[in-house]
């Protein structure tokens, strides 16, 4: 939990360099990739990831 914590800190860096909504899409994607190792579908790392959005807008957030 400690592991997970200092990410969400790491992560809060990164935050006044988007919108609140695209924040909330990049965190998703971070999570969620290094949450899917070596390798992983779009779908498998928005299911690994916090859920802060609909599975349609992240493949757009990353276009």
């Amino acid at each position: 939990m400690d592991s997970l914590f200092r990410l969400e800190h790491m992560l809060s860096d990164f935050e006044s360099l988007f919108n609140h909504n695209n924040f909330n899409h990049f965190r998703t994607f971070v999570i969620g990739l290094i949450n899917t190792a070596p390798r992983g579908t779009m779908t498998q790392i928005y299911e690994a990831g916090k859920h802060s959005t609909t599975y349609w807008i992240l493949p757009k957030f990353l276009s």
